[in-house]
């Protein structure tokens, strides 16, 4: 049985291509989550480069009470390390309100070997997540996501420039809508340093799931 607040987050984990070894330096977000207007958790990116590839670690905790019970609880860990434009390993797990799943994958040569918690497989060629804190995510066409283990499809539409608040101050952002067979997600960058600053999805009992960066 589906539990009233399920969260699809590939988002995040899910959160999360693109090319981060072109970070040259550490990078760290931090956002708050909103339910609506109800604020229910956190959500983090941090990025490190190292000798062997760009080291990223997603942590995200989400909670939604209801006349003070936990009505819903997330939690998502992954710790990834990109090669280039490329996934080279993963593992993450996921904690949704109770029903528990992993992914655990390394890049051997052309190939990654992926367990899940459904199984394993081998996926060919160059793997990508959801990485929305680089860009270039936005010239995909195929994204793994880190909560389920699935190689999604996916589409970009690029809905133009619009004013937002950014850490308390009004920013010029590109917006973008990422597009699967099941949900879509709008994505914002500053227009100027291409930064992600905000993220939002209508989950499917009409609720908006926001982030809005700190």
């Amino acid at each position: 049985m589906k539990h009233k607040y399920s969260i699809p987050l590939c988002l995040l984990a899910m959160l999360l291509a693109g090319s981060p070894a072109l970070h040259a330096a550490a990078q760290d977000w931090r956002f708050a989550v909103y339910l609506g207007e109800r604020e229910i958790g956190e959500h983090r990116f941090t990025l490190a480069p190292r000798t062997d590839g760009m080291h990223i670690n997603i942590d995200a905790q989400f909670r939604v009470k209801f006349l003070f019970i936990n009505a819903y609880e997330y939690a998502h860990q992954n710790y990834e390390v990109w090669r280039g434009e490329c996934l080279h390993s993963i593992h993450a797990q996921t904690d949704d309100n109770g029903d528990v799943q992993f992914v655990r994958g390394t890049r051997d040569g052309a190939s990654m070997k992926l367990l899940t918690h459904t199984g394993e497989q081998q996926l060919q060629g160059c793997v990508r997540s959801f990485a929305y804190w680089d860009p270039d995510l936005l010239e995909s066409t195929h994204l793994l996501n880190a909560q389920t283990g699935e190689i999604l499809p996916v589409s970009i539409e690029a809905l133009g420039t619009m004013v937002i608040e950014v850490r308390g101050r009004s920013v010029l952002a590109r917006h973008y809508r990422l597009v699967t067979e099941k949900f879509s997600i709008e994505l914002w960058y500053a227009a100027d340093t291409r930064e992600w600053v905000s993220l939002q999805t209508t989950l499917a009992d009409g609720n908006t799931l926001r982030y809005q960066i700190l």
